[in-house]
């Protein structure tokens, strides 16, 4: 499960769109940076002349922490994005099973009406009602689309008492495209509650800390102040873009859930 921050966090952006998180976390962290650099000037770096091997040794550890920063945000991004990778070949995988299902349905005729019927109302209800749900901290799945595959196993197993009407090359195919729905639907709850362990997030505002405070070793007029905002505010915008993906279920990086919603017109 999602930490107790990231949760917080993600609870407190989720309905915001991704554009307006990406301007505020800049705006956040760069202001904080300042901040942070401003207070280390004044206690941790205090206006005294360092000789020059100290000058090179506070520039290697600088250097050293910024990419440190740089490989852990690389890192959780890569993460973030291979996540959102697989999770969109399973959504098309389940689109894909959804659509031989309702074939299989199809060639049975009418007896199998009122199973083509909850199928419908089950691809309505997952991409209108069950990714809102996956999308909100925590997670959930829908209890109406639960509802809508419960009625398609009746159906299906109905049908399948009728020897004639579905025989055991017909029979086959139904159980396992259902089945593999049921799975899908499982593996979308897991894949929403999935996430960058708590040490990532620990860790990436550590080393912010640590950069804020090393740009305090110069004396800061207003310019100054400003690039350390600036570049404080970029390490923001990494950071909002690493929970924006790390959601697959929320905001304009998400997976269009169209890709269930148009599985029965293939």
């Amino acid at each position: 499960m999602k930490g107790d921050v990231s949760m917080f966090i993600l609870k407190w952006i989720e309905h915001l769109n991704d554009i307006p998180i990406l301007i505020i976390a800049a705006l956040i962290f760069g202001g904080l940076g300042a901040v942070i650099a401003i207070v280390a000037r004044r206690f941790v770096f205090p206006g005294f002349r360092r000789e020059e091997g100290e000058e090179k040794l506070a520039e290697t550890v600088h250097t050293s922490i910024l990419g440190f920063s740089a490989f852990i945000l690389a890192l959780a991004l890569t993460s973030a994005f291979s996540n959102l990778a697989k999770v969109e070949e399973a959504i098309m995988q389940e689109a894909l099973d959804i659509s031989r299902l309702s074939r299989e349905l199809g060639a049975l005729g009418e007896p199998a009406a009122a199973a083509q019927a909850a199928l419908k109302d089950y691809t309505r209800r997952v991409a209108d009602e069950e990714w809102k749900t996956l999308g909100q901290t925590p997670p959930s799945l829908s209890v109406a689309a639960g509802q809508n595959l419960h009625t398609i196993w009746k159906e299906i197993r109905k049908l399948q008492t009728n020897a004639a009407l579905v025989p055991e090359q017909i029979r086959t195919p139904l159980n396992t495209f259902l089945e593999r729905i049921e799975t899908a639907r499982q593996s979308r709850l897991s894949f929403a509650t999935y996430s960058l362990p708590e040490i990532f997030w620990t860790l990436i505002i550590l080393f912010f800390i640590a950069a804020a405070i090393m740009d305090a070793r110069h004396p800061h007029r207003k310019f100054g102040v400003a690039m350390i905002a600036s570049h404080m505010a970029v390490t923001g915008v990494v950071i909002a873009l690493v929970m924006i993906v790390d959601n697959p279920f929320s905001g304009q990086a998400s997976i269009d859930p169209a890709i269930i919603r148009n599985a029965l017109n293939r």
